[in-house]
């Protein structure tokens, strides 16, 4: 007899990217009352009843012609309408990254509601398959995960089932497949023989689903109920997988029934730690050892190969329930072994007795040995498996201490992997922070090299822990990034960490998938089909749910080591928000970093916790005089004094220093090297007395790799070895990356290059931060291209004015951090005092129309993402049409030379001008056009470490700086936002080409630039006056007489109302930036934004100055970009229209400024 089949709605790829739960609500309930439909085609079918019960309920319908064609094969379109309809979702529009669900298609609003409602995320980033075929073992798998029992089946993958052909059923299919026969939901076929038969992969038929769907509706919480029977889910409240914005470790104070409570280790801190040799190298994380099979099993491999020397005794005190210990020694009768179970509670493995004492209760990992008579004792360990036989059995030497002594404690760290796990970097003399303690000088870096320092550090005090600062994955290369991150968690958990916390890398793909990475679930990863998840908790204070208020991750953990507790705070940069992509955070937000780790620590000194360290991911930075400045050390002095410690990151930064009492930590980045910190800890106060950190730099000459990281980073990296070595150009030269700063670079030059051609558009911007390795020279492989674009973002072409551009790249630009963007298919000048753009063609020199209509290319990243960098793309692009990977777009490009060698070099698309700065010998540096209470330090040389003289920005916008005369340059300026914020990038203003300051020009004429005078200048000086910002000829030449101060020029032949003037220290030396005199160097408003009512008062905008002051053509003109928001007349005065936004622009003399009017 033919009975209801199991299928589900997508394929094998897309199983692995569900949601662990895709129902959060009851389904409606829908009116499934037979009615008076009546199809052609029904006789015979096995599903009548319910076809037409579900047309009649509008979740089913025919082909128009009187047909349902029930033996047809499903199509996915055909299932995600019925899906839709039967979980009652509202339609949304399909994702544009889908090429193949055109806007207007009858399934376009179908697939759109399922990937809202998460339930799939299409076949692949670009497609859905909508003429897909759905296979049996499919709709099984996505019925049960509706019904929102996949945790049930996952305790039946093992299970037997009765069908025939169930050996064929897919590994990744078995706990659904079980799962639903066990609940009534799937009884497969009868054969002749009276066996039944599965066919999981035969296509599921139209006539199938219908018998599916209408138990799905119809008999949902009795499948639900009989799951809970047949399968209960697992405990969630497992101390290795806590709960969302539950602190994890110990919270209350261990006690043990049969000894008395001044003998309680916590309580007395009459405990020391248990000195293991191999402690390190052989730790297993509990979570990924749940029986002996499984430890076996781990990674797809023998036993030996997840550790050559697998201690039976140490599995005893790391996983629960697989092993008993007991011990016996030759110690003291006063000896107290302690060992910590898996609830918390203590037990007493030997105390006050030398005869062996059994542990009824199997151990968790924690293990001190304490005496009032110190010394070395030999201490015989023997463990049981749980059918009472006996594994194992060694003596050891331990040393025992005093319950009143201190106790050392180490932290091994790092910050910034980004999964460079499998990436080694090559230095030749590179001092790493420019004051010579960090010289490079070699290869360092890789996972195997990583695990071994951290290893032989960890040996030298049994005390040890293993942390990181966030962005541990994101940004990955390709083993890595083509493995969802899982080879990089899995390392981690092999090498035994203990705690991290989040970065904004770690949100690069979402929440989802970040709570998947930690939480474990298939993601259909080749190199490890069975992910369990982190082996240790990932903490985060302000990282909160938006609805609730509460911290969607452990805020804190506490740590026992040596007889002491540790409280760990994680913490992300609150900035992080506007570096990750917006779609995938909408349900989060970031809070105040210091507020969040001040209510933390007043709950952790509740707890008698007193020695307290911060997990934050937030940039610190420290000069050659060892202080330590940024958001980190900013920090130091917000929280409570209770705080001791400081692990930074975020700025790949090495940092070493203290702020406010507190040791602020940051250890470089893609694990060149580590973090090694030693607490002295007061068992008796349980305050850290002594503190103290050193950089180790992970240099391969010095260590021979772990052998057992090794071993299995070799097993990942087979699974994309293809990939990773296919040859796909040649570089002639080394080219480098990253941000633009003052100059373009050769790499972003060829990214930008190919973005803009695979789009076809007039414009492309990369983002720096976007382009994560350099490019060598020499054959380019398709691992090369991935690893210096690992984030895989989809190109994305909009619509732009010529306005919008210039609005585009001054938004990208920071006194801090200076200039961003790699472009191509254009070039600009940007001035560094006034933070904006001077000068922005086309390569061939022509001027870029302010209303001309462009196109430009971005990666979405940079299209969608509120940071201050990025905003202007997203508020004046329009028309947004998603392209290819910026990969594929790159591998593309490149193969597109067909292995001619590519020699990009860095070829003038940036340049900046000093045009603000005047320096003069002897006398003074001029800068002007910087916001009020900015400050620029002056320094007499570019490689000084401490500045001659600063100033902080008046009203005027205008500040003199002292130029000592004995000075040889090239002097040099920094720009910070405040008296008290990060310093920004270095300028060089070289002594041999000054700049003319455009204030210093008076005009005879108002209306032509043939008659006028220079001042400020000195004797000796060269004036050069130019016709054009392009010419390569002078009109006219001066030399500044002796004794004078100022030169005239008269009868110039020139028209125009502006001239470009240079100068130069003398006949030979080099010009200056050529500085447009005439023109308006700034624009200031009387306001910059406002808010208005629709059809209330006007407002008068109007132009309260300009630099220079006395621009020879004062004509000015005004424009609204939306009038049908708000106008503008020729005077400036703003009428408010309609609800909405409108930008007003001004323009004097060839420059704008504008004015946001918001109308309520």
């Amino acid at each position: 007899m033919r009975n209801s089949k199991s299928y589900k709605l997508v394929s094998k790829a897309l199983i692995s990217t569900m949601l662990a739960s895709v129902v959060a609500a009851p389904f409606a309930s829908l009116s499934l009352a037979e009615t008076a439909i009546s199809y052609k085609d029904l006789e015979g079918s096995y599903a009548q009843k319910e076809i037409v019960a579900l047309t009649g309920a509008g979740i089913l319908s025919g082909d128009g012609s009187g047909l349902f064609n029930p033996n047809e094969q499903m199509t996915r379109a055909q299932l995600a309408k019925v899906l839709v309809k039967a979980m009652n979702l509202p339609e949304e529009s399909a994702p544009a990254t889908f090429k193949d669900v055109p806007k207007d298609s009858w399934y376009n609003p179908y697939v759109g509601a399922l990937v809202k409602k998460g339930i799939t995320q299409g076949t692949s980033l670009e497609t859905f398959s909508p003429d897909g075929q759905v296979s049996r073992e499919q709709m099984a798998v996505f019925f049960i995960r509706a019904l929102g029992i996949q945790d049930n089946a996952k305790k039946l993958a093992a299970s037997p089932l009765p069908f025939t052909d169930a050996a064929s059923i897919s590994s990744w299919a078995k706990g659904e497949v079980a799962l639903a026969f066990n609940i009534g939901l799937i009884s497969g076929v009868q054969n002749s023989d009276n066996t039944i038969s599965f066919s999981p992969s035969k296509p599921a038929e139209r006539q199938a689903l219908a018998k599916l769907t209408y138990q799905f509706v119809q008999n949902k919480a009795d499948l639900v109920s009989k799951a809970e029977q047949v399968a209960p889910k697992e405990d969630k409240k497992d101390l290795t997988k806590p709960e969302p914005g539950k602190p994890v470790g110990e919270t209350t104070t261990p006690s043990t029934p049969s000894t008395p409570s001044n003998s309680d280790p916590s309580s007395e801190n009459n405990s020391a730690s248990l000195t293991f040799s191999g402690n390190f190298s052989d730790r297993i994380p509990t979570r990924l050892v749940n029986t002996l099979n499984r430890t076996q099993e781990d990674f797809n491999g023998s036993l030996s190969e997840v550790s050559p020397a697998v201690d039976p005794i140490l599995v005893a005190l790391n996983n629960p329930g697989l092993y008993k210990l007991a011990a016996q020694s030759d110690s003291p009768d006063n000896l107290q072994l302690w060992a910590q179970d898996n609830t918390g509670n203590w037990f007493d493995i030997n105390h006050l007795s030398t005869s062996m004492s059994s542990v009824t209760h199997s151990v968790y990992n924690n293990v001190y040995a304490v005496t009032d008579k110190p010394g070395t004792y030999n201490v015989t360990f023997k463990a049981y498996n749980l059918g009472g036989q006996l594994s194992k059995t060694e003596s050891r030497a331990l040393s025992f201490r005093s319950p009143k002594d201190p106790v050392k404690v180490k932290l091994l760290s790092f910050n910034d992997l980004h999964g460079q796990i499998d990436q080694s970097f090559s230095f030749k003399t590179v001092d790493v922070n420019g004051d010579g303690r960090y010289i490079l000088n070699g290869v360092y870096g890789e996972m195997d090299y990583m695990a071994a320092y951290m290893k032989k550090r960890a040996a030298a005090n049994p005390n040890t822990l293993l942390v990181h600062a966030g962005d541990a994955v994101g940004g990955s290369p390709l083993v890595s990034s083509m493995n969802k991150e899982e080879p990089t968690v899995m390392l981690m958990n092999s090498m035994g960490f203990d705690v991290g916390t989040v970065g904004n890398h770690e949100f690069d793909k979402g929440t989802t998938e970040m709570l998947r990475l930690i939480n474990g679930g298939d993601a259909s990863s080749k190199a490890i089909p069975d992910y369990m998840g982190m082996g240790f908790p990932l903490i985060a204070a302000n990282v909160v749910d938006k609805t609730t208020g509460n911290p969607i991750l452990p805020p804190y953990a506490i740590k026992s080591v040596g007889g002491v507790k540790i409280g760990f705070i994680g913490v992300v940069i609150q900035s992080a928000a506007g570096m990750i992509l917006p779609s995938g955070i909408e349900s989060i937000r970031f809070t105040d970093e210091a507020a969040a780790i001040n209510k933390y620590v007043a709950e952790l000194k509740k707890q008698g916790i007193r020695s307290i360290v911060v997990l934050a991911h937030m940039d610190a930075t420290q000069d050659a005089s060892g202080a330590v400045t940024g958001p980190a050390a900013d920090l130091a002095n917000k929280v409570d004094p209770e705080v001791d410690v400081i692990l930074a990151g975020h700025n790949h930064k090495i940092v070493n220093g203290t702020v406010n009492g507190k040791l602020i930590f940051q250890g470089y980045e893609y694990g060149k090297a580590i973090g090694d910190i030693d607490l002295v800890i007061d068992p008796v106060t349980g305050d850290v007395i002594e503190k103290s950190a050193e950089v180790v730099l992970v240099d391969q000459a010095k260590i021979d790799p772990d052998p057992r990281i090794k071993a299995q980073l070799n097993r990942f990296n087979d699974t994309v070895v293809g990939l990773k070595t296919a040859k796909v150009g040649v570089a002639g030269i080394d080219m480098v990356g990253g941000y633009t700063v003052t100059s373009d670079n050769a790499l972003g030059n060829l990214i930008a290059d190919s973005m803009r051609v695979s789009m076809s558009t007039d414009f492309a911007l990369m983002n720096g931060g976007g382009i994560r390795q350099n490019l060598s020279a020499g054959d380019i492989t398709m691992g090369q291209l991935f690893t210096i674009l690992p984030f895989n973002n989809f190109v994305v072409k909009l619509d732009i004015t010529g306005e919008d551009l210039v609005a585009i790249i001054n938004g990208q630009l920071s006194p801090n951090y200076a200039a961003d963007f790699s472009i191509s298919g254009f070039k600009y000048t940007w001035d560094v005092g006034s933070q904006s753009v001077t000068r922005i063609t086309l390569p061939d020199g022509k001027p870029i129309d302010p209303k001309e209509n462009y196109t430009i290319a971005v990666n979405n990243f940079m299209a969608s993402s509120t940071g201050k960098s990025y905003l202007e793309i997203g508020k004046r692009g329009k028309n947004p049409f998603v392209g290819p990977v910026d990969s594929t777009a790159l591998i593309d490009y490149v193969k597109s030379f067909n292995n001619e060698p590519i020699s990009y070099v860095s070829e003038g698309r940036v340049t900046t001008t000093t045009s603000n700065m005047t320096p003069t010998v002897g006398s003074n540096v001029y800068v002007n056009s910087l916001p009020k209470d900015y400050v620029v330090r002056l320094y007499n040389n570019i490689s000084d470490t401490k500045s001659n003289a600063s100033a902080t920005v008046p009203v005027s916008q205008f500040v003199t700086l002292p130029l000592d005369s004995a000075v040889t340059g090239p002097i040099a300026i920094t720009v910070s936002t405040g008296a008290t914020a990060t310093e920004g990038y270095k300028y060089t203003v070289s002594l041999d080409t000054y700049q003319l300051n455009p204030n210093n020009v008076t005009f005879v004429s108002p209306t032509s630039a043939a008659n006028f005078t220079v001042n400020g200048v000195q004797p000796g000086q060269v004036v050069r006056v130019y016709a054009s910002p392009f010419d390569l000829a002078p009109i006219s030449t001066l030399t500044v007489a002796g004794g004078q101060n100022s030169v005239s020029f008269t009868n110039l032949p020139v028209t125009g109302s502006t001239v470009y003037i240079t100068l130069a220290t003398h006949a030979s030396s080099a010009e200056g930036q050529r500085t447009p005199a005439g023109y308006a160097a700034s624009i200031q408003l009387n306001k910059y934004s406002n808010t208005l009512t629709a059809g209330g008062a006007t407002f008068q905008l109007s132009v309260t100055g300009t630099i220079p002051a006395n621009p020879i053509n004062k004509t000015v003109t005004w424009e609204s970009n939306n009038p049908a928001v708000a106008t503008v007349d020729s005077s400036g005065v703003v009428t408010p229209i309609s609800k909405g936004t409108a930008i007003i622009f001004v323009y004097v003399n060839g420059r704008f400024n504008y004015c946001t009017i918001t109308v309520n």
